[in-house]
């Protein structure tokens, strides 16, 4: 049986690496320790999650097997929530992100907002409308195949719901992946439930390309990619905050790399499909400039609902060993004591106030203004001791008798 007390990050970071790298956070929400198979743990867990509020599906096939579920399993719900905003996602993004403008954009009432990038239920909806719609739908006299839906199958036809997964390549190794650091990224607040509406219909390789023509877009309409990944109109507050929050990494580039979305990308640097064609197919349909809900071909069909689920869980897996490395290299600039001497550092240019100051010389990233180790680049904090220091801070105050070398850049001062 799995422990019922959700890891911190320090016990998520005592793991060995593989195992951070396929942690499910579901652990953190609800202990399931005794639904090992991943295609059972997924409609239990979501039976769960529906069956908690069966007033917003009422009269719903599938409503009354949910509740069942959840009645079942309440006593092992460790935190309400979801696993995008369960403690552990939020230590670690506060962690990757500590002091970085694209944070706060996403916190509201001090927690980070979080999302599901690639959807689970989206495109196994699909696999069951396809393989069942048309045998189980006449005979009940519901339209559609719905989340709920999949609850009644598995509740009531255990054996068909895993007949149809293992006859799906992919599927089981997506179940694995959905759940971990790789596929849960934060968002601004308010603008989780619109994508999941909106044109993109949940589908990440869409939101990403989104993203990038916004980026490469200078015009004034340049917020009608948003409209379009969020489905809401352009002058919404959504997509306000949207521009905002991409508007905090500065380029393209930059978003890529402080979000750990190089996985999802190809070759050169644009956003990779994650069937063939997809991205084509969207694009097609973005040209009518219509915001709304997105047309059936966005949605896979066939071997393309295959290649989703392989092609969607190797992302997630390479997107979480960044995700896990980076958390490592955080802990270990956090760990890392500061270099400190009673004078000035003789690596750096020495001061017209060095009588009175004690200097430490910290390693600075050239490409971002935050601490990192192993570099080359250094910056000074000169704080000021002795008697007739200064009691308020005094940023700049003190300069370099000579011009530091091309290799060093300008130091900054903080004087006490």
């Amino acid at each position: 049986m799995e422990s019922k007390k959700p890891a911190g990050l320090e016990r998520f970071q005592a793991r060995p690496r593989q195992d951070q790298i396929e942690y499910d956070l579901r652990k953190e929400i609800i202990d399931l320790g005794g639904v090992p198979d991943p295609m059972d743990r997924h409609a239990v867990y979501q039976g769960v999650g529906i069956g908690a509020y069966p007033g917003r599906h009422a009269g719903k096939l599938g409503c009354a097997e949910a509740k069942k579920l959840h009645d079942e399993y309440q006593s092992r719900i460790l935190v309400s929530g979801e696993p995008d905003s369960c403690p552990l996602f939020q230590d670690i993004w506060r962690r990757l992100w500590h002091g970085k403008l694209c944070l706060f954009p996403c916190l509201e009432v001090g927690q980070v907002r979080g999302d599901t990038m690639n959807s689970i239920s989206t495109t196994l909806n699909e696999l069951f409308r396809s393989q069942l719609g048309d045998l189980v739908e006449p005979e009940l006299g519901f339209k559609g195949w719905g989340k709920v839906t999949t609850i009644w199958l598995y509740a009531r036809h255990r054996n068909l719901y895993g007949d149809v997964l293992a006859a799906c390549p992919g599927a089981e190794e997506f179940l694995r992946a959905a759940y971990s650091v790789g596929n849960l990224t934060p968002v601004p607040i308010g603008c989780n439930s619109p994508r999941g509406l909106g044109s993109t219909r949940d589908y990440w390789d869409l939101a990403l390309w989104c993203a990038f023509h916004w980026y490469q877009d200078r015009s004034t309409r340049r917020d009608r990619y948003l409209a379009l990944l969020l489905g809401c109109p352009e002058d919404s507050k959504e997509v306000r905050q949207y521009h905002r929050w991409l508007s905090a990494f500065g380029s393209w580039e930059a978003f890529v790399e402080t979000c750990f979305m190089q996985p999802f990308l190809a070759a050169d640097g644009s956003p990779k499909p994650l069937w063939e064609g997809h991205i084509r197919a969207f694009e097609a349909f973005a040209a009518n400039d219509i915001p709304g809900k997105g047309s059936a071909h966005i949605l896979p069909a066939g071997e393309q609902i295959s290649a989703y689920f392989t092609n969607a869980a190797a992302a997630i897996r390479a997107r979480s060993a960044l995700i896990v490395d980076a958390l490592d290299e955080a802990e270990n600039r956090r760990a890392a004591p500061l270099r400190s001497t009673n004078t000035v550092c003789s690596e750096l240019p020495t001061c017209r106030r060095s009588e009175r100051t004690k200097c430490i010389a910290i390693p600075i990233c050239s490409k971002k203004n935050h601490l990192r180790r192993n570099r080359s680049r250094w910056t000074m904090i000169r704080i000021t001791t002795g008697p007739g220091a200064p009691a308020s801070t005094n940023r700049g105050s003190c300069t370099p008798s000579a011009p530091a070398s091309p290799s060093l850049p300008a130091w900054r001062s903080i004087l006490r």
